[in-house]
């Protein structure tokens, strides 16, 4: 009788053990899941957030950058003042429909809810390689009406603007995504 005491006191404990290693096993599942989860919602975020950005990144004329990084600085309540003036400024160094569909793309872009300081940095890093000192130069002048326009939100990028195409023409390497 005590053997079979035995036999069942150890069959039960394995049974109950066996039921806490699954337990565990199902709890290890869902952490895993979880983790899954989590990781799958930070990749999607990031996807998310670099293909919102791919109107700056399409960009490959110096006018479409300029008109798109001047309607940034202006911001919406800056734009429809200082649009006028802008579009006289690079009529004189662009012909007029580069100019009006530079001005059109620079509207859609704005409005595609990007981040305007990641924006700023970016179109800044692409006018750096396209245009020269005296160009630069022309271009601070246009930032600076963009932002007069604007609102306090205009001065801040159109000082980082600035900021940065200034330390292109000393020679300091600044990193854009700051």
């Amino acid at each position: 009788m005590h053997t079979l005491l035995i036999i069942a006191g150890i069959a039960v404990g394995l049974f109950v053990w066996i039921r806490r290693i699954r337990r565990v096993t199902r709890a290890a599942g869902y952490a895993y899941d979880a983790a899954g989860s989590v990781r799958g919602h930070l990749n999607r975020r990031r996807y998310k957030r670099d293909s919102a950005f791919s109107p700056i990144t399409a960009i490959d004329h110096p006018v479409v950058a300029a008109a798109t990084l001047l309607a940034f600085v202006a911001g919406p309540s800056g734009w429809p003042k200082s649009k006028t003036r802008i579009r006289m400024q690079l009529g004189a160094v662009a012909p007029d429909e580069t100019v009006e569909s530079a001005l059109t793309y620079a509207e859609w872009a704005t409005d595609q809810g990007i981040d305007e300081e990641r924006a700023v940095a970016a179109l800044v890093q692409n006018l750096r390689d396209w245009l020269d000192a005296a160009e630069r130069r022309k271009l601070a002048a246009m930032i600076d009406i963009a932002a007069s326009s604007g609102d306090r939100r205009s001065f801040i990028l159109a000082e980082k603007a600035t900021r940065l195409l200034d330390a292109t023409r000393l020679g300091i390497a600044e990193n854009p995504r700051r």
